[in-house]
């Protein structure tokens, strides 16, 4: 697999990726300016952390990028041979695939960050919630942006077997 197709890919699935997070602080702009009806749940907006629904989704998004952080450790295939570099795969094509598989689930549990705050959003039709949230998953997504570098001691580690 060409190196520069493989990044050209990668980036477009993270530009999606933000994009998502982008789309669902517009769908909660859009339903709190249109919606004429009453919240489901309203207090969330007045009291925000007096209710135990916020602070369970301020958990559960913690606990989201933990499992972002240990699911692309195991994932991640080598960046390097030796003593302790485990059982990467040999061959620099599966390795890009690897690589592609730990950033995805990654991108996708940053992006399940955000979705959190669009719950509560639905909830209260405070985009408040979307925003306060949009903007960890954001910096969480670009904390794991493709990087070329990245890729390449992916394949010369999968190479040099």
């Amino acid at each position: 697999m060409n190196l520069d197709v493989f990044l050209r890919t990668s980036r477009i699935f993270f530009i999606a990726m933000i994009m998502a997070v982008v789309v669902y602080a517009v769908l909660a702009t859009v339903t709190a300016v249109i919606t004429t009806e009453p919240a489901p749940q309203p207090e969330l907006a007045r009291q925000p952390f007096a209710q135990p629904l916020v602070l369970v989704m301020i958990v559960v998004a913690i606990v989201i990028f933990a499992m972002a952080v240990f699911a692309r450790s195991k994932l991640m295939p080598p960046r390097h041979r030796g003593p302790g570099s485990g059982d990467g795969p040999k061959d620099p094509k599966a390795a890009l695939g690897r690589l592609r598989s730990a950033e995805i689930v990654t991108w996708m549990l940053c992006d399940a960050i955000a979705a959190c705050g669009l719950v509560l959003s639905m909830l209260s039709f405070e985009p408040l919630f979307t925003y306060a949230f949009g903007g960890p998953a954001i910096l969480a997504l670009l904390l794991f942006a493709p990087s070329r570098k990245l890729a390449e001691e992916v394949v010369w580690a999968a190479a040099s077997e």
